[in-house]
């Protein structure tokens, strides 16, 4: 399967010699919005964001949809590199176990930890990531969950997060 360098939004923008802004000018969107959806960091395309393509592309907007998801699980699958071997996991009073989770993953991909770094990997949004970090979501969100099997992580390594989250959450958490 070919992966796919460059979300196919960011190359329809480009090939039509558009800038973020413009686009967020037109959309009536922040260009920061336009990054994070080139990113594939939202789940879901802004309907006025794929409605907009779709009429300039003379395409279904389900058609930009579909894009946008493959893009991600393409995004997803190639990261799976990063995630093997699965990283230890540890515990301790001072961070969530998920954040040195994350914090190996991005160490390996781009050689620093960053929470927007790995949530750029895996194609999701970073609020999902913090709701689990600081403990508002007790257990992997169903994005995160998803994300991390495209990546190849196993149902037991899903399991083992979830229940060392828990764990550190009752020792720990507020």
């Amino acid at each position: 399967m070919e992966t796919r360098t460059l979300n196919p939004l960011k190359e329809m923008r480009l090939h039509s010699k558009m800038t973020q802004k413009f686009l967020a000018d037109i959309t009536n969107m922040t260009p920061h919005a336009i990054l994070r959806y080139e990113q594939g960091l939202y789940e879901d395309l802004s309907p006025k964001l794929s409605l907009f393509l779709s009429e300039q592309l003379d395409v279904l907007p389900s058609e930009i949809e579909k894009q946008y998801h493959d893009f991600q699980r393409e995004r997803r699958q190639a990261s799976a590199q990063y995630l093997s071997p699965f990283p230890a996991l540890v515990m301790n009073a001072h961070e969530h176990p998920f954040i040195y989770f994350r914090n190996v993953v991005t160490m390996r991909a781009v050689g620093k930890k960053t929470r927007v770094g790995f949530c750029i990997l895996l194609a999701m949004n970073p609020a999902v990531v913090i709701q689990y970090e600081n403990g508002t979501k007790l257990n992997l969100t169903s994005v995160m969950r998803d994300a991390l099997k495209d990546a190849g992580v196993s149902f037991q390594h899903l399991e083992d997060l979830d229940s060392y989250g828990e764990i550190w959450m009752e020792r720990y958490g507020c």
